[in-house]
């Protein structure tokens, strides 16, 4: 896989290193450097949503690393309650142990890592959830049928019948997440993005890669009072990697909340 940017050569090296550091058997064999992988990343990511981890994606620009830590936190606070309500209403004998959140960082994104103990909720959030996200953020709340459908495919994939108590907690609980601080990155494909056109119709470099996902000119991310947040980053050269073990991040559900 030639012309690979350091955004997916990062992004590759952090997908292998949580796969190590989960003791996944998803690390090809030969496997030495970035760049060695000939599987697509978002193929990559979906296996270990497979095995009950959920990987996000997203983007550092115009976060400091105070509003970053409160983007963080209020992203896995609503990733956690909305993985807590489905397991106490679909799995209640189950309920009880939270989800557990990490991170990895690169130099302009970071890796959202989340596990718990009721493996298909996770996968559904990682393969629905999650890239329906990524499609709506900051854009026009969809109209609810779409918010409806995304609803039944949830609830489809946990075999769980459609009620409608179910589908209005499902909707409320997404929501919020369509413009909380941290701006996720696609990764896996939603069903709710359109086709894009046959592979014999695309000339060569027309496939975006992640790194042409970074906030445009005219977004800025809501870091409350910090105005100090929104100073544009200074970019490292490429040989310059920010640290890419995994970090944990406090437990969601405590009282320690984000400043605002």
């Amino acid at each position: 896989m030639a012309n690979r940017s350091k955004f997916d050569l990062q992004l590759e090296h952090i997908l292998i290193t949580i796969a190590n550091d989960y003791n996944l058997p998803l690390t090809p064999p030969g496997w030495q450097k970035p760049g060695d992988l000939q599987m697509p990343l978002n193929n990559l990511a979906e296996h270990m949503n497979r095995y009950g981890v959920m990987v996000m994606v997203a983007d550092k620009h115009g976060h400091d690393e105070i509003s970053l830590k409160q983007a963080l936190l209020e992203c896995t606070r609503m990733q956690g309650q909305f993985y807590d309500y489905m397991v106490t209403q679909l799995y209640a004998t189950q309920s009880g142990k939270p989800m557990e959140a990490n991170y990895y960082e690169a130099d302009d994104f970071l890796v959202l890592v989340m596990t718990a103990g009721v493996a298909p909720v996770i996968e559904v959030m990682g393969l629905q959830l999650i890239p329906f996200v990524v499609e709506y953020y900051r854009q026009p709340e969809p109209p609810y049928r779409v918010l409806l459908r995304l609803a039944d495919l949830v609830l489809e994939d946990l075999y769980a019948e459609p009620e409608q108590s179910l589908h209005d907690a499902i909707i409320t609980r997404i929501r919020p997440m369509l413009s909380m601080k941290l701006r996720p990155l696609r990764l896996i494909p939603s069903v709710f993005t359109p086709a894009p056109p046959p592979a014999d119709m695309l000339l060569e470099g027309d496939e975006p890669s992640l790194e042409d996902q970074r906030l445009d000119d005219e977004f800025e991310p809501d870091t409350g009072d910090n105005p100090a947040a929104q100073e544009p980053r200074r970019t490292q050269p490429a040989s310059v990697s920010r640290r890419t073990l995994r970090a944990p991040l406090p437990d969601w559900r405590s009282d320690n909340r984000p400043e605002r």
